[in-house]
């Protein structure tokens, strides 16, 4: 802070685990073994990995309540949400669904429950320190459109972040744009 440099502190949501070093299953107060019940397993891209189901009422609040607590203990001057997503269309949520659906359409449902958390958040926040910023890194395409396709943020991870920005829950987004100049908008 004194030499004129903000922290921010990044934050992985709902993706809990991906990658190879089996280890983290010995811990016990890691997500995957404290609540169970709150992870999805998914085989993605030749890989397994762990999700939250964010359409479970207290895995919302435990996410809103992790965030704030970094920023109510540390001088943060903002929080970046990433993997603030649904993995795929093919989570299977369905229990979760049975119970908070609301008669919804499932993919309106999905983008609800990621709204909620970045609502929930911003909001507790903007009460704990209107200053701190928050941002997230939503998908790079968020509909596909001709010279922008890939993967959809808005239908396939159910990421609605145009209304997080209309909304005022996020200062800032940094769209992941990963891949090649040959293909997709050069930036």
């Amino acid at each position: 802070h004194k030499r004129g440099i903000e922290l921010h502190a990044w934050f992985n949501m709902i993706n809990c685990y991906s990658g190879t070093e089996k280890n983290i299953f010995e811990f016990p107060k890691h997500i995957i073994n404290a609540h169970p019940n709150w992870v999805q397993k998914m085989f993605l891209d030749g890989q397994t990995s762990y999700w939250l189901d964010p359409g479970l009422p207290e895995v919302q609040t435990y996410l809103t309540d992790l965030v704030v607590e970094v920023a109510e203990k540390y001088d943060v001057d903002g929080i970046h949400l990433d993997y603030m997503r649904y993995p795929s269309r093919e989570m299977d949520d369905s229990f979760s669904y049975s119970i908070y659906g609301e008669n919804k359409k499932i993919a309106q449902w999905r983008r609800d429950n990621i709204t909620a958390i970045v609502r929930n958040i911003s909001e507790r926040i903007g009460s704990l320190n209107k200053d701190i910023k928050i941002g997230a890194a939503p998908i790079g395409v968020y509909i596909n459109k001709p010279n922008a396709t890939g993967m959809q943020a808005f239908s396939e991870v159910y990421q609605e972040s145009r209304a997080w920005l209309k909304e005022e829950l996020v200062d800032y987004l940094t769209p992941q744009i990963y891949w090649d100049f040959d293909n997709n908008p050069r930036f």
